[in-house]
């Protein structure tokens, strides 16, 4: 009696055991098909996590064999068989594994996730011991107790499979073999999955030394991974790990670097270039943690490399691990302890690659933005990587220039722009400087450098200007303006040969500064050249540009007038050079018109209050350029001076301002009509061109057109016929309204000729004056005249 109710009681417990175990996993089933598309790619990795926790040890390599056909995926291994404990737990619980203090559905469920791909799994090995076994595990979850009932038969399924030895062996000494029948709808967990793992496939070996090879066979390709190298070096805690992927048709080695620490390690990929040296790759599309394999889910993870822990403490899903939620909590202090080991590995890692010449280091200082995770406190991670990362980042020679020499970031010089080919331009801009070469990165790696001080601002939510080690173009326009003043003048004055000074010997400061103008604009920076002085005026001064005007084709030689006058006009014009401000107004548009209209009216000024040297010579000048540009208009009001003036009693004369106008002055004697200049000094001189004119314009025919223009009088005989009184001969006439008898003309030797406004001091014989004229006229009478 006491037996059978032993007997009853031990039936009873393993029932309830049973259905509670069915319960649990149901529930668990149930979520994980709810969260089916979120969980897609977690039943390969655990998968993997139990061909690894089969190992035996370091002297037998652990291979891993994933093959997927139509309609089936199997996955084999050839690690240790099963333990008794192993194969009751994974047909009952859902997990080879047993976690102390973690219940089914949190932890040790794993197994089960591989039943989004079928609910029947054909499981063939061996035990611990040997045997061979072979049964259909069931999980049929349409209710607890069909779940209960299915697990019981494939408990019974195993038991009699014990007694029936399998016949044909697992190929290739694999001791366990998962085959899952694949319908339609789960076709797509499995791409996802296999995607995911020929990704991941060579952290995983990296990371985890036991595994000699990952082999994925597909319909249409084979792939294999592979370690086929770990070597040590110099520095300690690190390694290179070789991995191989061998495909049908193509064969490559991958490299990483790999560094330990006590908690964790931290790996990179490396690619040679064809220098045969390293370039560091970044890891965008990889789960940033590890837990032996990725925590998927993980790939926003606020890092630039990879971290791989076993003391990690992941959330339930799997995709995370919990970061600064609770500061008492001993598994989140654990996990927050592994990051900031990791970060030290990192520094480690970019000193290593710095000394060793690599390629791309700003892959591992561009740190992905902090992005929210239910299982991370942003605050504490942003505080984290600032004092354990970027700082120590910054002041770690870390950044290599063109002759590979390592710097610092805050003693560096890191060019910053919007977009590679700016930021290209403007590191070109700093390396003609004398004072940079030695400060700026490489040329190629300039943007990613930009890159990566970009991430660390979004990071500790910075200005990214606000970093002493970033020079954008207002930074840079600011160096010009600074570096170009002239402190021996007392006024503020900027010269671009301060700045030829600072620019390498085969720099052109013009061309510098065009570019640099061109980056501005172009950047969205015109702004600057309002407030810095780095716009160079055609007098090799550096300005503002709203001081300077456009210059629309003035020439050169009313510059020079204008420079005559004291008016440095170049010093208010900027340098037509620089083309890349031909739309910029700046102070507005001067062109020939303008300028000749207020040359006119500082020699007219210039006139008025003191008539000298330089006022002839400009008024000389001016007067040759408008006559050979046939610019006539331009002349009218001219202010010209006499032919006195060239004696030291000048008479300024305007030339006519309407025509026809009766007051128009004579033109020089020289281009007068032939036999005119013996008889000049009947003229007053006051009223003739001074030489000068003529020796600036030459041209007998140019002054016969000025005269045709009205501007001037190159010819002074007077023909034709009038009536004279007060006629004077060879002695006076008695009496008083005398004329002669008829029309007088006066042609040939009998010159009339214009000679002043007001009667000689002592008129003789040879002079008379008409009774309706104002002017006085000399008469040459011919012999027998009267």
């Amino acid at each position: 009696m006491n037996m059978e109710n032993q007997r009853n009681w031990d039936e009873l417990r393993d029932s309830t055991f049973a259905d509670t175990t069915a319960q649990v996993i149901f529930k668990y089933l149930d979520a994980l098909e709810k969260n089916r598309e979120g969980m897609h790619t977690r039943w390969i990795w655990e998968l993997l996590q139990n061909a690894h926790d089969a190992s035996i040890d370091a002297n037998m390599p652990l291979i891993a064999s994933i093959e997927h056909g139509k309609g089936y995926l199997v996955f084999r291994h050839n690690g240790r068989g099963f333990s008794d404990k192993e194969i009751t737990r994974l047909i009952h619980h859902g997990s080879t594994k047993v976690e102390t203090d973690e219940a089914i559905g949190k932890f040790g469920s794993g197994f089960l996730t591989t039943h989004l791909l079928s609910s029947e799994i054909d499981v063939s090995g061996q035990l611990d011991t040997g045997q061979p076994f072979k049964f259909r595990l069931k999980r049929e979850a349409s209710s607890v107790e069909a779940l209960r009932d299915s697990m019981n038969w494939s408990w019974e399924d195993f038991k009699h499979s014990l007694l029936s030895p399998r016949k044909e062996p697992l190929p290739n000494d694999f001791t366990t073999h998962f085959r899952y029948p694949i319908r339609d709808g789960k076709v797509d967990a499995v791409k996802c999955g296999i995607t995911t793992l020929k990704r991941c496939a060579p952290f995983v070996i990296v990371f985890n030394p036991n595994f000699s090879s990952i082999d994925i066979k597909l319909p249409n390709e084979t792939v294999s991974f592979k370690a086929t190298k770990r070597a040590s070096l110099a520095q300690v805690g690190l390694q290179e790990v070789t991995v191989s992927e061998n495909g049908k048709e193509n064969s490559k080695d991958k490299v990483y670097l790999l560094a330990k620490g006590k908690k964790t390690s931290v790996a990179i990929p490396l690619e040679l270039s064809m220098d045969d040296g390293r370039v560091c790759l970044p890891v965008d599309d990889i789960p940033k943690l590890f837990l032996g394999f990725p925590l998927v889910g993980t790939e926003n993870f606020s890092f630039p490399a990879i971290i791989n822990s076993f003391r990690f403490s992941p959330t339930e899903n799997r995709d995370g691990v919990f970061l600064g939620q609770n500061v008492t909590n001993p598994a989140n202090i654990e996990n927050q302890t592994v990051i900031e080991e990791a970060y030290d590995l990192l520094i480690k890692i970019l000193l290593f690659v710095a000394s060793s010449g690599y390629h791309n280091i700003h892959t591992l200082a561009n740190i992905p933005d902090i992005r929210e995770q239910e299982w991370l406190k942003p605050a504490w991670l942003r505080e984290t990587i600032r004092k354990h990362l970027i700082d120590k980042i910054r002041q770690t020679p870390v950044i290599l220039n063109e002759a590979g020499v390592a710097r610092a970031p805050i003693k560096a010089t890191l060019p910053l722009a919007e977009n590679d080919t700016a930021i290209e331009v403007l590191w070109d801009l700093l390396n003609e400087l004398k004072e940079f070469p030695q400060q700026l990165p490489r040329r190629n790696e300039a943007a990613g450098w930009c890159k990566a001080v970009k991430s660390w601002a979004r990071i500790i939510e910075y200005e990214v200007s606000e970093f002493d080690e970033i020079v954008d173009g207002c930074k840079l326009a600011s160096y010009v303006h600074d570096v170009s003043h002239d402190p021996s003048v007392e006024a503020t004055t900027h010269r671009l040969s301060h700045l030829n000074d600072a620019l390498k010997e085969e720099a052109s400061g013009i061309d510098w500064l065009d570019l640099l103008i061109a980056f501005l604009r172009d950047n969205g920076a015109s702004a600057v050249m309002h407030e810095y002085c780095i716009v160079p005026s055609q007098e090799s001064f550096l300005c503002t540009l709203p001081r300077l005007h456009r210059d629309q084709g003035i020439h050169e030689e009313l510059k020079n007038v204008a420079n005559l006058l004291e008016w440095r006009i170049r010093c208010e014009l900027r340098d037509i050079q620089l083309t890349s401000l031909d739309e910029e107004a700046g102070a507005g548009d001067w062109n020939n018109d303008y300028v000749i209209e207020e040359i006119i009216k500082i020699i007219q000024k210039r006139a008025e209050e003191k008539s000298d040297n330089k006022f002839m010579k400009a008024s000389v000048n001016l007067f040759a350029w408008i006559v050979d540009q046939k610019e006539w208009n331009s002349l009218r009001g001219f202010p010209v001076f006499s032919k006195e003036g060239e004696s030291g009693n000048m008479t300024v004369i305007e030339l006519p301002r309407t025509t026809p106008e009766s007051d128009i002055p004579m033109a020089p004697i020289k281009a007068w009509k032939e036999g005119l200049p013996p008889f000049q000094d009947l003229f007053l001189s006051s009223r003739i061109l001074a030489d000068a004119f003529f020796k600036a314009v030459p041209d007998l025919d140019v002054w016969q057109v000025l005269n045709k223009q009205g501007f001037i009088k190159t010819n002074v005989v007077i023909n034709k016929d009038e009536h004279f009184s007060r006629f004077y001969a060879n002695a006076p006439l008695e009496g008083n309204g005398h004329r002669t008898r008829y029309c007088q003309k006066l042609t040939g030797r009998q010159k009339v000729l214009k000679a002043r406004e007001k009667p000689p001091v002592n008129p003789c014989r040879e002079y008379f004056k008409p009774s309706d004229r104002t002017i006085w006229y000399r008469f040459a009478r011919p012999k027998n005249t009267l």
